[in-house]
């Protein structure tokens, strides 16, 4: 089952309200008959959701998603495997359902802290994606179109105390803004407030709205940042992206 990455809207740490929007960048599991050794956390996951043998299937991964920089590499991994699993069992099930498991599982293992239902549902999704994650709740599903995106993954360190920093964090207008629908400024504020909060350098915000971006930020908990570009300032963002860190060029989902 192919799932997808992400990008920050708003980080769902600081309120419990989260909003991502995927992009193409695939996370895809397929499962097969065993035997077959399992990745141990393939195994627990599977295991603790429905109950497996180790030696039951065989399971190939194949993912285009940086780890542990923000772009929600984690959630796609966790919602493909399940989703695959009960595909592979003749089951359907709604995706709805596929986030809630991936989130409570998440939880359970010590990969997200909140579980991550907004990371969890935008990698099943095409469009931008808002939640609740403590009641597992959907409070928006918006399609946009499709935009253009430039990412950079610099050499940044993230802080020991993520939760701590960004629970101090006021996201009340950034929730604001995506209510009305308007989520390159609801992006903009978060990447400003999480970049601020933890240690990144605001600097390269500035520079890619002065070069015309009108949606960048820090991903997740990054130190992954964002810019949507068009055909005006595609080089300049490409040219300036590029003395940050590794570049990878995508689109989000929509349209």
């Amino acid at each position: 089952m192919i799932t997808y990455g992400g990008l920050s809207i708003i980080n769902a740490i600081p309120s419990g309200i989260g909003a991502v929007i995927p992009v193409d960048l695939q996370f895809n599991t397929i499962i097969s008959p065993g035997p077959g050794i399992l990745e141990e956390m393939d195994f627990r996951i599977l295991k603790e959701i429905f109950n497996i043998e180790s030696s039951q299937v065989h399971i190939e991964k194949k993912s285009q998603i940086p780890q542990g920089v923000g772009l929600k590499s984690s959630s796609a991994y966790t919602s493909s495997l399940i989703g695959e699993y009960f595909r592979y069992s003749g089951k359907e099930v709604p995706m709805i359902t596929i986030a809630r498991l991936s989130s409570d599982v998440s939880k359970k293992l010590g990969l997200s802290i909140t579980g991550a239902f907004d990371d969890a549902l935008a990698s099943l999704s095409s469009g931008l994606v808002m939640t609740e994650n403590s009641k597992y709740k959907v409070l928006m599903m918006q399609k946009v179109p499709k935009i253009r995106v430039i990412i950079a993954i610099p050499d940044f360190k993230r802080p020991k105390d993520i939760f701590k920093r960004l629970r101090r964090v006021d996201s009340s207008e950034a929730i604001y803004y995506a209510f009305k629908g308007n989520f390159f400024r609801a992006a903009i504020i978060n990447g400003y407030q999480i970049g601020k909060a933890l240690g990144y350098p605001i600097e390269p915000l500035d520079r890619l709205i002065e070069i015309g971006s009108n949606m960048v930020g820090y991903s997740g908990n990054g130190p992954s940042l964002f810019a949507s570009v068009n055909s005006d300032n595609i080089d300049r963002i490409r040219e300036f992206m590029g003395t940050i860190g590794k570049v990878i060029e995508t689109q989000t989902r929509g349209g």
